[in-house]
């Protein structure tokens, strides 16, 4: 009965939403109730209506967020605390819902009919893809509601202890950022109190149980703190272990990663100065038992079988399926792709001893497979599952293989070509040019472990529909026969999702989707005119005659960072489009945060008494006369804060959209 009268309350949703719109003055947990009801429980349940109403819900679930979370109407910390609790009920259901989505995954592959298939499977990505999206708007709107309770709790220990209390019951990660700072004391001249002990220890409670490891910096200063009493100082310690202990920097990982913020020899030292004396029983207990775990981290490595980090255990072999800003995961017929890059997980021991896990992946700039740390790795991206096929074999032979290809000669392939792979199946790896593209490195290690392709890639793709082939060839690129994406991987009923990044959302980044976005969907339905300026065609000209010139060739190959054995004119063609994309993209992106800063900044004049540079505040300036209209009314108090970020975004958005139309998709 309970599933007939539910079905009846989706259908009513989805009128709704298709034929009136938006429902008027919906509440924040009415409209997280409809999302509720309408996420699938299986794949019958997968339907354009049914997608089409999500979105619909989805976007009014942001706007009511950011309004309330924006809302200074509310006064005291009783109405600020009720509307945070709000929130993260709202947010935790919407998170249940992405998780009961990605239940059904393992099923879709197995649907006899094609079209079918591919149809509830193109379903599911969309309903995965809003569920996500939604989930980071929540969470950045989640950071000024906690903002400002956080502000109104400040004076009240009793109220900011129930701020803590709260944000540890729902694991609020975005809430141990915004309450980390208090790990720090103000200065001396600020009028505000420094929190207590047994506050600090609350922090850090929230920081162990939400495992949000780029927090890691302020647990690290605040070890350093020479006030930090010792038996905070043992919590910090193992706050550290929870989160994940960084190691230490892999000697051939790119130096442009982010450095640890601290290694197991510092923290050691720093738990080494603690008198146990001071400690109960309980405490210089466990300072011995960390002890002990640092002395092993610092002089072994990581010798368990799995490294912890950001509320992950990977293993040996777990694949990471990354998403990126890009207009590849709008390019097959499984379409909106939630991955654009890979890795795979092994472990790697170098002269020393130190045994490390490490991220082997193939990217499409560079002459050789590199590896990094799995922990400074992932810090940069904002959007990651790890998976893990079930057979522990299976796992190591793929572990293995991602091993022996560490430094080896790479060449990233243009046409997509898993034919290639087969090369790859026999003999010594090590040393081997390997030539494929990214997903093409997962097919190696799942080639080389044994079991079934299909176990990996049940799915196989076909370039989106319309003009995408035909222009992909005008800038010698393809997508070959049998092609398999970084989304695939998320069908196979054999792989496990054992790790998630929890949804993050960036303004900016949104911008540059947009356009990346719209590049694909362009590709699609337009035709593409390829227009290189001045050093762009010379660089094609150059890489056409390097085809006979092998000084040439050698020279060009390394200017650009690939292997010179890739096919340079088709990569000079594609770079010349890329580059230019890549630039309209992240030139609106970092004009929109211009633009918000303009808004955001008071009067320009204490900038310049602050000794800001005159061309940023000139710049500042620029931005508030292009948008002066809505300068005005932001200055009036006319436009609520997430109304403006939401009209800037659409602003840059558009226009990003037109420079690309008109660079890549008007007639010459």
């Amino acid at each position: 009965m309970g599933k007939l009268v539910k079905s009846f309350r989706i259908a009513a949703f989805v009128a709704c939403s298709l034929v009136a719109g938006i429902a008027p003055a919906a509440t924040i947990e009415e409209v997280a109730a409809k999302i509720q009801d309408l996420t699938p429980e299986n794949a019958a349940d997968l339907s354009d209506e049914r997608s089409q109403a999500l979105k619909t819900h989805a976007s009014e679930l942001h706007l009511l967020a950011s309004a309330a979370a924006l809302d200074r109407s509310r006064s005291g910390a009783n109405q600020w605390l009720a509307t945070t609790r709000g929130l993260l009920v709202a947010k935790n259901q919407v998170d249940q819902s992405l998780s009961q989505t990605l239940e059904i995954r393992r099923d879709l592959a197995s649907i006899e009919d094609e079209a079918q298939r591919r149809e509830t499977i193109r379903q599911f990505l969309v309903n995965t893809s809003t569920l996500i999206d939604l989930s980071g708007r929540l969470r950045y709107a989640l950071r000024d509601a906690i903002g400002a309770t956080a502000h109104h709790c400040a004076s009240d220990r009793a109220k900011r202890l129930e701020l803590l209390d709260l944000l540890i019951e729902y694991k609020s990660g975005v809430g141990a950022g915004v309450m980390a700072v208090l790990l720090e004391d103000p200065p001396e001249n600020s009028r505000a109190q420094p929190a207590d002990n047994f506050v600090k220890g609350k922090v850090l409670v929230l920081l162990a149980v939400t495992e949000e490891s780029d927090l890691l910096p302020r647990v690290a200063k605040f070890i350093r703190d020479e006030d930090t009493s010792p038996s905070l100082l043992v919590m910090a310690t193992e706050c550290v272990r929870r989160m994940g202990l960084p190691q230490s920097p892999h000697p051939d990982q790119a130096a442009a990663l982010a450095k640890p913020a601290i290694e197991a020899e510092e923290l050691h030292q720093w738990l080494s100065k603690v008198d146990p004396d001071q400690l109960s029983a309980r405490s210089a207990s466990h300072r011995v038992t960390l002890l002990k775990w640092l002395e092993s981290r610092k002089t072994h490595g990581v010798t368990e079988d799995e490294y912890r980090f950001f509320g992950h255990k990977v293993r040996e072999g777990d694949w990471l399926l990354m998403r990126n800003p890009s207009p590849y995961n709008l390019f097959t017929d499984l379409s909106p792709g939630l991955f654009t890059h890979v890795g795979v997980v092994t472990t790697d021991v170098d002269e020393a001893g130190i045994r490390r896990f490490v991220i082997v992946d193939l990217p499409e700039r560079g002459a050789k497979i590199p590896v990094a740390n799995v922990d400074a790795y992932i810090l940069d991206t904002l959007h990651y599952f790890f998976v893990r096929h079930a057979d522990v074999d299976v796992a190591a032979k793929m572990g293995e293989t991602a091993r022996a290809m560490i430094g080896n000669p790479s060449q990233f392939d243009l046409n997509f070509d898993t034919s290639r792979v087969a090369a790859y199946r026999d003999g010594e790896l090590r040393g081997r040019n390997i030539h494929t593209y990214c997903a093409g490195f997962l097919l190696i290690c799942a080639m080389r472990s044994g079991a079934p392709l299909t176990d990996f890639f049940p799915i196989r793709e076909q370039p989106a529909a319309g003009n995408t082939q035909k222009n992909l060839q005008a800038l010698g690129l393809s997508i070959g026969d049998d092609f398999v994406s970084p989304t695939a991987a998320l069908f196979s009923p054999k792989l496990e999702i054992v790790g998630r990044r929890r949804p993050m959302y960036d303004p900016a980044r949104e911008v540059q989707e947009a356009v990346y976005d719209h590049f694909a969907q362009q590709m699609m339905q337009g035709t593409m005119h390829p227009s290189p300026d001045a050093l762009q065609a010379l660089r094609e000209k150059l890489a056409q005659v390097s085809e006979s010139n092998i000084w040439l060739r050698r020279a060009l190959a390394r200017a650009s960072g690939v292997s010179e054995q890739m096919d340079l004119a088709s990569a000079a063609k594609a770079a010349a489009v890329v580059e230019t994309l890549d630039d309209i993209a992240e030139r609106n992106r970092d004009q929109f945060i211009y633009a918000r800063t303009a808004f955001l900044t008071g009067n320009l004049d204490s900038l310049r008494t602050r000794g800001v540079e005159e061309a940023k505040i000139q710049q500042l300036q620029a931005m508030r006369v292009r948008h002066a209209e809505l300068y005005r009314r932001w200055q009036q108090r006319q436009l609520p804060p997430h109304q403006l970020q939401s009209q800037l975004v659409d602003y840059y958005a558009k226009r990003g959209r037109e420079q690309l139309d008109e660079r890549f998709f008007t007639s010459p």
